[in-house]
């Protein structure tokens, strides 16, 4: 009984975590699109990044 408890829980917890955001990343992104000239690529990624961290000074 012990361990079902403990399987339904591990999968309870794991049903719950969700990914962290990676702001670096989408930044990163946006800026490469930049330099190859995709501004309407770079202007979606950096609208992900102030939509979730609106306090950054620049992207």
């Amino acid at each position: 009984m012990k361990r079902a408890f403990f399987v339904f829980f591990c999968l309870l917890l794991a049903g719950t975590a969700s990914a962290q955001l990676n702001i670096n990343h989408y930044i990163r992104v946006g800026q490469t699109r930049i330099s190859i000239g995709n501004y309407v690529g770079a202007i979606e990624y950096f609208n992900i990044v102030i939509k979730f961290k609106p306090h950054l000074p620049e992207p």
